[in-house]
């Protein structure tokens, strides 16, 4: 479902409500995450509706390597070719990894995993950051029981309010939120 122009929101209720995003930057496709099923139904149904094919997919980022969010990657790796990256830290699930991918820049943003990334669109003011908040079952600095580390979330959540022109916040599990994220972050920052 497009939320707004050139971001897709992909959802599955396997995996507990889990969210992954299609970018369409006029130059290729950019998925952030593959959601839980292996076979990357979804997914690729989501690109075809877009009237797109697999190959357009030209870059597959990962937030981190819970199987959440990387279930659909070899089906989609296989079908698109596209380039995998993700933090070096989870190096057996990638290709290659760099400060920027396509259109959007990697944020390191440890807590949930050692190895989780958030990615920035500047373009689209849009910030993608995976587990380290959470708007189901309530928008949160993630899931307490399910983060490796909580104080260090929190402080990746802190880091997050640096993105304040943030108009779009698309988070690993629940809805994405599609206008003023920045604030949002901020108020849950404290």
């Amino acid at each position: 479902m497009q939320i707004v122009p050139g971001i897709h929101s992909i959802g599955q209720d396997k995996g507990g409500n889990v969210h992954a995003y299609l970018l369409d930057d006029g130059q290729g496709l950019t998925l952030i995450d593959t959601l839980f099923d292996d076979d990357a139904n979804v997914v690729l149904a989501e690109i075809a509706q877009m009237g797109r094919t697999p190959r357009d997919l030209k870059q597959i980022v990962l937030t981190h390597a819970h199987k959440s969010h990387v279930g659909g990657l070899a089906a989609l790796k296989k079908a698109s070719g596209a380039t995998v990256s993700s933090h070096a830290w989870e190096v057996d699930i990638i290709a290659k990894s760099g400060d920027r991918v396509g259109p959007i820049e990697v944020v390191a943003t440890p807590g949930h995993t050692p190895g989780c990334l958030s990615w920035w669109w500047p373009e689209r003011r849009a910030l993608f950051v995976g587990d380290v908040i959470a708007t189901w079952p309530e928008l949160a600095p993630g899931w307490p029981g399910l983060t490796l580390d909580n104080p260090q979330n929190l402080r990746s959540v802190h880091q997050l309010v640096d993105f304040g022109s943030a108009q779009i916040l698309g988070v690993g599990h629940g809805e994405p939120i599609t206008s003023d994220a920045a604030a949002r972050v901020r108020e849950m920052a404290g």
